[in-house]
């Protein structure tokens, strides 16, 4: 406790020293004085959403409250600019879209394929789940949702052959599921939030506008070869760490030929949506508009996959963190103090260096 209440101290500090530093060296004096606020208020932004114990929904509130105390907007309403961010909603959209499928049982056919492939054989699930990995971003768009999928087989071959807490095979499994997996999400800017917010990024302040297709041939190569490599090296790192370990038998597992009730009416709206992001032109029908009637279909009656219940349990922190990140950053971009920023940083590199 005595700890937890030091380090926002200790943070303030640091941070009102900084700002007293930069003051002195004349650092400073190439900002207006709205731009000076508003280094301040990233500075004050950046503290809260990494070390301070406030609850990220409160902070978020605190920086848009600042910002208007600070009066950096010409209208109060241009503060809350972030909340009518596309990328916004479009991560609200698709988590919604992944909480409806494993609402569906569509998680359970997603197992089932994956037994299947296996052939019985823990071996294959090793190379396999890798390359199911890769792949699957374009199919689940959520990680938290992929991982959720598939933790449960990983853990149930685990304890089926008793390997251990720390055998060989959980431990690669569960990198291949957690950082790999998180990781592969930016193969398809529609897969998740990061990707999204890059094109977000790319589109209000770098004027480029970039297809699902065009973003998937551009960064699918390099990061597939990179991915499969890193888990090649960790692989070798674990088997060295964790020893030969028991010996990996043939699986009896015999997964259920049922498919849940309606799946095909929920699976194929779904791979309607991800082929509409393909074949349609974005600037002329926007790639958020299919989200939208996806999540319209899911929530009819006859299906009842999305409810009061699921949209009160998404992460709405998350949400009104976004919201205001995007404010601060349209803020900094638009007042200048992004140029100003970027031109003192360049300034600190060597002679000569990131010129033509």
């Amino acid at each position: 406790m005595r700890n937890s209440k030091l380090v926002p101290r200790i943070l303030a500090f640091l941070l009102a020293a900084g700002f007293a530093l930069l003051w002195t060296l004349g650092l400073l004096d190439a900002y207006t004085d709205d731009q000076k606020l508003t280094l301040l208020l990233l500075g004050i932004a950046i503290a809260l959403w990494t070390v301070s114990a406030m609850p990220l929904a409160a902070s978020s509130l605190l920086v848009l409250g600042l910002l208007l105390l600070f009066r950096l907007t010409e209208e109060p309403e241009q503060a809350f600019a972030g909340f009518l961010s596309d990328a916004l909603y479009f991560i609200l959209a698709l988590t919604l879209i992944s909480k409806a499928l494993v609402k569906a049982k569509a998680d359970q056919v997603f197992v089932g394929v994956l037994l299947k492939m296996s052939k019985g054989k823990v071996q294959r699930l090793l190379v396999g789940l890798p390359l199911l990995i890769v792949f699957l971003p374009i199919l689940l768009p959520s990680a938290v949702a992929r991982f959720r999928i598939l933790e449960p087989i990983i853990e149930q071959v685990n304890d089926r052959f008793a390997l251990g807490k720390r055998s060989l095979f959980r431990q690669f499994s569960f990198y291949v599921i957690g950082m790999m997996n998180q990781n592969s999400t930016m193969i398809v800017f529609t897969g998740g939030g990061f990707p999204i917010l890059a094109a977000q990024l790319l589109s209000d302040f770098g004027g480029i506008q970039i297809s699902w297709l065009g973003w998937f041939v551009r960064i699918t190569p390099a990061l597939w070869l990179s991915l499969l490599l890193v888990s090649f090296g960790v692989w070798f790192f674990f088997k060295r760490t964790s020893g030969k370990g028991p010996q990996m038998e043939e699986m009896e597992f015999a997964p259920d030929a049922h498919l849940p009730e309606r799946f095909w009416w929920v699976i194929i709206p779904f791979f309607a949506m991800i082929t509409s992001w393909i074949v349609i032109d974005q600037e002329q029908i926007p790639l958020i508009v299919a989200p939208f009637l996806l999540l319209a279909y899911y929530a009819l009656p006859m299906n009842g996959l999305v409810d009061d219940r699921l949209v009160r349990e998404y992460d709405w922190e998350t949400f009104l963190l976004l919201g205001a990140s995007f404010s601060l950053g349209y803020l900094i971009e638009e007042n200048g103090t992004a140029g100003v920023l970027a031109s003192q940083l360049i300034q600190l590199l060597p002679a000569g260096m990131g010129r033509g």
